[in-house]
């Protein structure tokens, strides 16, 4: 797994501007499973795990991102249902969902019947606030 090698890079000095954006299907884990194997990660190369200080935006939408996908193009989905057939060779079909995505989690509030996408979004807000809190402090 390259997190931990991605994280490492991340806290130094000549990264300190970047953010580390992970992205990985849940399958049928749950967000706090795949959460933990990045720890695990982590620990197999003795580092420290994630810490409220980095820069860091994990989404695992569960089982597959075509669930998000779709729950954006506004079909109802559920976390069970396989959806990773859904755009079918037609991956730039996703386009509006994204900017769907982007405008709902720029919203000050945003909820959903998915848990995962729900997790997701508030990484989103923490790495803001994150961002927001290190550029005032910079500006001071």
């Amino acid at each position: 797994m390259q997190f931990s090698k991605r994280l490492r890079a991340l806290r130094s000095k000549s990264f300190d501007s970047n953010v580390l954006i992970v992205a990985i299907d849940a399958d049928k884990k749950t967000v706090q499973e795949r959460k933990l194997q990045f720890d695990d990660a982590c620990n197999a190369v003795e580092i420290e795990t994630r810490t409220e200080d980095d820069k860091l935006l994990i989404f695992i939408p569960k089982r597959n991102i075509e669930t998000w996908i779709k729950y954006f193009d506004g079909d109802i989905v559920d976390e069970e249902h396989d959806y990773a057939h859904y755009l079918n060779g037609h991956e730039s079909d996703c386009y509006s969902a994204a900017d769907k995505m982007a405008e709902s989690f720029s919203a000050d509030i945003f909820s959903s019947r998915l848990p995962a996408l729900n997790d997701a979004y508030n990484e989103f807000c923490s790495l803001v606030s994150l961002l927001n809190a290190v550029s005032d402090r910079d500006q001071n």
